[in-house]
């Protein structure tokens, strides 16, 4: 029974540490509402992310959500925003997009 128990903890350790969040901070190149996606310039390179219904659009100043989906991007090209990732179905899924919302 006890290494049951420990090997189904070392399971859930496991697939808990795969899906942890990752952050990618780089800068606004392009913004396709149609497509739901942000290109951001990230060490020079061009990097594309998609967002879902399901994505938080957040005021990192105010640490308010701004909303879900397309309305809630607020943010232009040229900003600095943060995208927070996670692995779903081995994946890339944007859960995140922080920044400073435009006045």
């Amino acid at each position: 029974m006890y290494r049951i128990c420990l090997s189904a903890l070392a399971v859930l350790l496991l697939f808990a540490g795969s899906s942890r969040a990752e952050e990618k901070k780089g800068t606004i190149k392009a913004i396709d509402i149609d497509k739901s996606t942000i290109t951001l310039t990230i060490d020079g390179k061009e990097v594309p992310f998609t967002w879902n219904k399901e994505t938080k659009f957040v005021d990192a100043e105010s640490g308010k959500a701004l909303g879900n989906g397309p309305k809630a991007m607020r943010f232009g090209v040229g900003k600095e925003v943060t995208v927070k990732t996670e692995k779903k179905d081995g994946k890339d899924v944007v859960v995140s997009v922080s920044g400073k919302k435009p006045s």
